[in-house]
């Protein structure tokens, strides 16, 4: 009697990160091998600590189930081979919706979170986890002077769009020295339509951010100032800055004279 191979993974592809600006289709994928003379195998996909799968597939009788989960954005159209016993394994999803009556983009913010594949059968059973984080980038990142008053002025920086919520910090570097501490700050925060629900579906909109820094009225040559943006739960980070050039008394906003972005 010839032995049967055990099911067993050989890689799970589960993205870390996914950038939805610009990452609308994810592929979740677990390969495995197995012998077919082996019974019984079954698929399955779990999402954080459900016991119920958010998908399953049996291949002996061709029977697939998709959970309300993942059910908005799955594609029962795709396969990832040809093969009978592995083409349906894999999800893949379509993450992002747009809202056109706000032009929005709407994150399905319930898709990020812990993701196992668990493959079965009468002789085995393997498994594997990885977690997966879906953000937004800014559609707008600026830093720049601003008037507050007649004599005093600001830097002032904003970000539009972006998800999960975002971390700003000021850092200010003075005569080349090494740069300072992150200062504090008071950071505005809007987020119209946090959990709203969207055809029964629970999304979650976009964060825009943004501070004003008052600074001295003489500005010193070789000054920088920083604006730097992090993303909570993400190796997210973007950064802009204004180094002076030369001494110079800012008087209004649109005097540009002194300073240079150095990104």
């Amino acid at each position: 009697m010839i032995p049967i191979e055990c099911v067993k993974i050989i890689q799970s592809s589960i993205p870390r990160m996914i950038d939805a600006r610009n990452n609308t289709i994810l592929t979740l994928d677990c390969s495995y091998s197995y012998d077919s003379g082996d019974v019984k195998l079954v698929i399955r996909w779990f999402h954080n600590d459900s016991p119920e799968p958010i998908y399953q597939w049996i291949p002996e009788s061709n029977i697939r189930y998709v959970g309300q989960l993942i059910r908005p954005y799955f594609d029962m159209n795709f396969t990832i081979n040809d093969d009978q016993y592995s083409k349906y394994r894999a999800l893949r999803l379509n993450i992002i919706s747009l809202r056109q009556e706000q032009s929005m983009i709407v994150v399905p913010l319930s898709l990020s979170g812990n993701y196992s594949c668990v493959i079965s059968s009468i002789a085995n059973q393997d498994s594997r986890q990885s977690q997966m984080i879906i953000y937004v980038p800014p559609s707008l990142f600026q830093f720049h002077f601003v008037e507050s008053s007649a004599d005093q002025f600001a830097l002032e920086c904003l970000v539009q769009d972006v998800y999960p919520e975002p971390r700003m910090i000021f850092i200010q570097q003075k005569n080349y020295s090494e740069l300072s501490s992150p200062s504090s700050i008071n950071v505005t925060t809007i987020n119209n339509c946090q959990n709203e629900i969207v055809n029964h579906r629970h999304h979650h909109c976009l964060y825009s951010a943004w501070f004003r820094r008052p600074i001295d009225t003489i500005l010193m040559a070789g000054t920088i100032y920083e604006c730097r943006i992090q993303l909570y739960g993400t190796l997210y980070v973007r950064k802009k800055r204004i180094k002076i050039i030369f001494p110079t008394k800012k008087k209004r906003e649109t005097d540009v004279g002194g300073y240079i972005m150095v990104n």
